[in-house]
């Protein structure tokens, strides 16, 4: 072969080399702490009924009491009333929350996204954004989730929900000026505490508290189909 000929394929390979599409470098991870609450979880007892922290019905105002006990009278006498989980809608926040089918939660630097196996439903939760203004959201179904780190622990902030759906089986009643914080806090390797702050001024007194648990699950865990019905187990009565 010729020297010519061998510039000219030597060339040609440099040519080639340099316009080959790179493998793209692996986005950095989150801290190993913040890590830590990567995983599968299932919620631990029965939480139909949602009560404050220390044990009590929330403090709602007068209207906000009425459709509450309206609810769960028409609930108990097996023709519930204004529930989106009945009609195969989405169940809201904080409500998606308190069912039994697990939640993955996967981190990133910039999100943590939840996935639910109940209706598939899932959550991006954008890290170190602003939590936008009422009035410059969308209402809609799961609103919108800003959260930061503090230390291992995530704060959750999410609101701009619509007011069709109920906080719990039972029937506590929203509004649109609903606002969400959440503390995700590690108690151990493998249980994770939610303690959920409720603020909304048109339907309760003041802002109240309630906490739930999830159980860490194998990462080998499968995720069901979820199809649903009009034969809905939601129709129990909660008490």
């Amino acid at each position: 072969m010729t020297r010519p000929m061998l510039a000219a394929l030597a060339a040609l390979g440099l040519a080639l080399a340099a316009n080959a599409p790179r493998a793209h470098a692996e986005p950095p991870a989150a801290p190993a702490d913040q890590m830590r609450l990567q995983g599968i979880w299932q919620l631990v007892g029965e939480h139909s009924t949602i009560k404050t922290v220390d044990g009590r019905l929330p403090p709602f105002k007068p209207a906000a009491k009425a459709r509450y006990e309206a609810a769960v009278a028409a609930r108990r006498a097996g023709k519930p009333i204004g529930d989106t989980a009945q009609k195969c809608l989405p169940p809201g926040l904080p409500r998606a929350m308190f069912y039994p089918q697990p939640v993955l939660i996967t981190v990133e630097p910039k999100q943590v996204t939840f996935l639910h196996e109940l209706m598939h439903l899932h959550r991006m939760v954008y890290i170190g954004d602003a939590l936008p203004s009422n009035d410059d959201l969308d209402q809609n179904w799961l609103g919108f989730s800003a959260g930061r780190w503090e230390k291992g622990d995530l704060i959750v902030q999410s609101r701009g929900f619509n007011d069709v759906t109920t906080i719990d089986t039972a029937g506590i009643p929203h509004s649109t000026d609903l606002l969400l914080t959440e503390k995700l806090h590690l108690a151990d390797k493998d249980t994770l505490v939610d303690t959920i702050t409720i603020d909304d001024p048109k339907t309760f007194a003041a802002p109240w508290q309630t906490r739930v648990t999830f159980k860490r699950l194998p990462d080998t865990t499968e995720f069901r189909e979820y199809v649903c019905t009009d034969v809905n187990p939601e129709a129990v009565a909660a008490k």
